[in-house]
């Protein structure tokens, strides 16, 4: 995928991305917002197809549906990645 690069919080490196609807992949855009498969950070496409950390103020200001969305899926990431001892990620103030 042109323009991916690794995961700002734990260095994964991104290979492809599943649209969490159809588990299909598909062609990301910015402002799409994901899961890192590698430490379940929430994280947001950059204007130049980047991964970088969805901050604290972004998140509150997607619609509530993406909201709830984002968490489930964090945190069924979680809850399959407990036994690795995982912590969450410094991703609000």
């Amino acid at each position: 995928m042109t323009g991916f690069n690794r995961c700002p919080a734990c260095g994964y490196q991104a290979d492809a991305v599943m649209d969490v609807k159809t588990a299909q992949d598909y062609a990301p855009t910015p402002g799409d917002v994901g899961i890192c498969f590698g430490c379940g950070s929430k994280q947001v496409i950059d204007k130049d197809l980047h991964l970088a950390l969805l901050g604290y103020e972004e998140e509150k200001s997607m619609d509530v549906e993406t909201q709830i969305v984002l968490d489930r899926i964090q945190q069924q990431w979680y809850a399959t990645h407990q036994e690795r001892n995982h912590t969450l990620p410094r991703d609000k103030p």
